[in-house]
């Protein structure tokens, strides 16, 4: 019985996750509803480091969300702003480009001032 209460608390702790947790002015987006479960997995408990300021661990969990789904425009955001976050300003270049490549119709991530501060739009 025991079992099955932590089970429960632990999927509602994942449906109750909010969509945009923020760190800072920055937010990190969630996954859409065409990611694979995997990579939403990991983006969702990278969200939960970057709202702790783990930006170290959070990065460690978006990588493998692109990793296991290289077309996932919001884990490369939510990359890029750990890079940002670490001082790692080339990396978060790069993931900012993926991001605004992948996700043209994204307001979000099209109108992020730290991604066109990156790639100068």
């Amino acid at each position: 019985m025991g079992k099955v209460i932590v089970l429960s608390l632990f999927i509602l702790s994942l449906i109750l996750v909010p969509v945009y947790a923020s760190a800072g002015s920055y937010e990190a987006l969630s996954c859409p509803k065409d990611v694979k479960e995997a990579s939403c997995h990991h983006n969702v408990d990278g969200i939960t480091h970057f709202k702790e300021g783990h930006w170290e661990v959070a990065a460690k969990h978006f990588k493998e969300a692109v990793k296991a789904d290289p077309n996932f425009a919001e884990a490369h955001y939510n990359l890029a702003l750990c890079m940002e976050n670490l001082d790692k300003h080339g990396e978060a270049t790069e993931h900012f480009k993926m991001a605004a490549k992948l996700a043209p119709k994204n307001e979000k991530i099209q109108n992020s001032e730290v991604l066109k501060r990156h790639i100068g739009k």
